[in-house]
């Protein structure tokens, strides 16, 4: 296992938590997550099994989901302590989303997918980053081809190339490799560590998958770190 060449915290969560309605009334506690940090560089395997709250945490890391209490801090600012603006705002510039559904606009090339984050953001050298990117990724042949037109592989890492084009501090992927098989799977993890690695970004990986741990810096099952995991094992 590597480990990260960085002291400085990126990341740092405190008493985290988040509850949502029952259909028969009540809450249902999802996570309750007492502390957490990243390092800036590291790269973060979280496993955990299917309704363990794994997607969860990503949306609340990212702001796309308002917690119950707690903080967020990415480089030193409070995620959650900003209005829906501000957080989306914020996202766009220092964070990158993977998602298990890649999420690829199906009337933009290939080209115009990865650069769209960076005009969202009023970044002019969106089209060229993007092209860098997807070169660097082997798809310079796939630049003006939609998303109907590529292997599942070929979209996969269209995706990641979106997500690392504002040069985002971090990578949150949720289950990226759950449409390939073991195999493809282990490949396409390699190449996401690989390309955080090169790129400077610092990566946290949920998935349920124990066989894509390899390459990560660190290791963590989700209800190590979530009490409301921990109690349900005990």
């Amino acid at each position: 296992m590597k480990t990260s060449n960085s002291n400085t915290t990126l990341l740092k969560v405190r008493a985290l938590t988040k509850s949502f309605p029952l259909a028969t009334g009540g809450l249902r506690r999802v996570m309750d997550l007492p502390d957490f940090s990243m390092q800036q560089g590291e790269l973060v395997y979280l496993a955990g099994g299917s309704g363990t709250g794994k997607s969860t945490l990503i949306h609340l890391l990212s702001g796309v989901l308002k917690a119950d209490s707690g903080k967020v801090h990415l480089l030193g600012t409070d995620i959650q302590a900003m209005s829906e603006g501000k957080r989306d705002r914020f996202r766009g510039l220092h964070i990158g989303l993977l998602f298990q559904t890649l999420q690829l606009l199906p009337a933009l090339t290939s080209l115009e997918n990865v650069a769209l984050p960076c005009g969202l953001a009023g970044k002019p050298e969106g089209h060229s980053r993007a092209q860098a990117l997807l070169q660097g990724l082997g798809l310079g042949d796939r630049l003006h081809d939609y998303p109907n037109r590529l292997s599942t592989g070929q979209a996969q890492r269209v995706a990641l190339a979106r997500a690392l084009v504002n040069q985002p501090s971090l990578i949150l992927a949720d289950e990226p490799t759950a449409s390939l098989d073991a195999e493809n799977g282990k490949n396409a993890v390699s190449l996401i560590c690989e390309t955080c690695r090169r790129e400077g970004a610092s990566l946290l990986m949920v998935s349920h998958d124990p066989r894509l741990r390899e390459g990560f810096d660190r290791v963590l099952e989700l209800d190590q770190i979530n009490q409301v995991g921990r109690e349900a094992a005990t």
